[in-house]
């Protein structure tokens, strides 16, 4: 975990302590509260993350495709699953070594897929990745 400078939280905290806040104070420490927060949200992300995937769910290249995937498969349209398993969707295969890129909502993750000499950027529901805990 990285540490803020020593002279930076000094300086933070004689801003919040000290005479009444006057309205020039109030938005200086929110403008520094906001600094820290955007530092620290550059410090602390999270790279890619190695993982692997299930067998069996589905995996598309766009997230609207696999909006779509899902919707036909609680509709049990098969014809839209089958139109979209040849345009853009397949299904996962298990052990198939993949980098977690983020996440859209809570449910779905963007991920690059490492296919023997293949490579590729897709979506699937994170149930899908061997990391996932209900």
């Amino acid at each position: 975990m990285t540490k803020m400078p020593p002279d930076f939280i000094a300086y933070f905290k004689s801003q919040i302590e000290g005479p009444p806040m006057t309205i020039a104070r109030l938005l200086k420490v929110i403008l520094l509260s906001l600094a820290i927060t955007m530092l620290a949200s550059v410090t602390f992300s999270r790279p890619a993350h190695a993982d692997t995937l299930k067998e069996g769910y589905p995996i598309c290249i766009s997230e609207e495709l696999l909006d779509q995937m899902y919707a036909a498969i609680l509709n049990q349209d098969l014809d839209g699953i089958e139109y979209l398993l040849g345009r853009g969707c397949s299904l996962t295969k298990a052990g198939v070594k993949a980098s977690i890129l983020g996440q859209s909502g809570w449910s779905r993750a963007h991920i690059r897929v490492y296919a023997e000499k293949d490579v590729a950027e897709a979506w699937v529901s994170r149930g899908a990745l061997e990391s996932w805990k209900p």
